[in-house]
């Protein structure tokens, strides 16, 4: 029922909220958001054919504590997330049986959960900044701007780095606590690092929030570094990570302790106001992961048919498994796909500030590395309100 009444109840709430004009609002050192996101997902092909609905809910706080109490160069940020759809089997990667995720919100439980909780404070005239609390590490690092009008999780952070961990690093859904420093020497180059607890939250209980730090989980470490330089007013990203983990893990094929690292190069380039491209990159190491590579290339096109606002784009995301993982399906005697790739075409179209309709189509070869699972064809339109 109430999977139902969401989509029919959010935009009256919407509406209220979006009564008073935002010019009208006095500025306030603190600041809310809302935000709704409703996705219906329709699978041919693939594991099973069926038309499912998710959402995810997000309530931001931020604290200008300059602005507020005088703290220079402090901020606050607390995040609350919920999610819906998981539990009666709405997750469109159960149809698709894909590796990659065709929905980057799809989660694999029910939960309403603390999100991010971070204090950040910026030295020498923000040149140089430390954040420490609960964080996603994909909201600072292996991000491309140009790459976030697509739904497919890959294109968000890759599953090189995304699949790695006891419990998944610290990403969407389940963040770990973290301590990142940032240097931005020249206004076109910056230099970042992060240390956050190996395991992000509690796999026995999914839907809880857990801050958790302990010596025996070990640290994931992730380094990046990136030069941006503006040109006639475009604005491009070329940028390098590194990441690894403290501890080790099993080996696939015998259980041997191993070593989990990798790396990712990003390119994010302006080709003229309205059209931009990008090539995302990482690698990680097969030993103990089932991923060995991840790559993903496509193009950004703002503002088409005369609508400043509105984005198309189109990509392909394709992840390549690892050596471990081929051997151990050879030695069950089981067949397997060597690599994984998804197309996808996006529209992101603004009806107004605030609301949004997001139609989407994605063509999904060897779903799972399994050549006995069918290509599946994702048609999606999600919806967005936010205020």
């Amino acid at each position: 029922m109430r999977q139902h009444l969401i989509p029919l109840l959010f935009p009256l709430f919407g509406a209220s909220a979006l009564a008073a004009s935002p010019e009208e609002l006095p500025e306030s050192p603190c600041k809310a958001e809302f935000v709704y996101k409703g996705e219906w997902s329709s699978v041919a092909g693939g594991l099973r054919e069926r038309t499912t609905y998710i959402d995810n809910v997000d309530l931001k706080l931020s604290l200008d504590a300059e602005a507020a109490f005088g703290w220079q160069g402090v901020s606050f940020y607390l995040q609350g997330l919920a999610n819906s759809g998981a539990d009666s089997g709405q997750s469109p990667f159960l149809n698709v049986g894909d590796s990659q995720g065709t929905s980057n919100i799809a989660t694999r439980v029910n939960a309403a959960k603390l999100y991010a909780a971070w204090v950040r404070k910026d030295f020498a005239d923000g040149r140089l900044s430390a954040l420490f609390g609960l964080f996603d590490l994909n909201s600072e690092f292996y991000a491309t701007d140009s790459s976030g009008v697509f739904l497919n999780a890959s294109f968000g952070i890759g599953l090189d780095l995304a699949q790695t961990g006891v419990n998944g690093p610290s990403i969407f859904p389940t963040p770990a606590p973290a301590l990142r420093l940032r240097a931005e020497p020249r206004e076109d180059f910056y230099l970042q690092t992060a240390v956050f607890n190996a395991q992000a939250g509690d796999p026995d209980h999914p839907s809880a929030t857990v801050l958790r730090v302990s010596s025996h989980d070990g640290v994931l470490w992730v380094t990046e570094t990136g030069f941006t330089p503006e040109k006639e007013g475009l604005k491009s990203k070329y940028a390098l990570g590194g990441w690894g983990y403290t501890r080790s893990f099993d080996d696939l094929r015998d259980g041997t302790p191993r070593a989990s690292t990798g790396a990712y190069l990003l390119i994010d380039q302006a080709l003229s106001g309205r059209l931009s491209w990008f090539l995302r990159n990482g690698v990680a190491s097969d030993a103990s992961n089932l991923i060995r590579r991840n790559t993903s290339v496509g193009l950004l096109l703002k503002g088409p048919f005369s609508r400043d606002n509105d984005r198309f784009g189109i990509a392909v995301t394709q992840v390549a498994a690892g050596g471990a993982y081929l051997e151990t399906l050879q030695s069950a005697g089981k067949p397997g796909a060597r690599s994984e790739e998804a197309y996808e075409i996006s529209y992101h179209w603004e009806l107004r500030p605030g609301w949004a309709l997001h139609p989407d189509f994605q063509y999904v070869v060897n779903p799972g590395f399994d050549p006995g699972v069918g290509e599946a064809q994702v048609s999606t339109l999600r919806f967005e309100i936010s205020f």
